[in-house]
């Protein structure tokens, strides 16, 4: 399931890739694996919070 999603993102960053520049593009991917790490340290946060609760 997670190698879908990871050959999705690629598919979507060639995409992006053919019609903007690749400065642009490169720029993406550092945004994206932000948020998502951000995402896991709140998830986490909040699971270590309810069992405290």
């Amino acid at each position: 399931m997670k190698k879908d999603i990871l050959f999705w993102i690629v598919a979507v960053l060639f995409v992006l890739a053919s019609l903007f520049d690749w400065v642009a593009v490169l720029k993406i991917p550092v945004i994206v694996a932000a948020c998502a790490l951000l995402i896991q340290v709140a998830i986490e946060v909040f699971r270590r919070h309810r069992k405290e609760m």
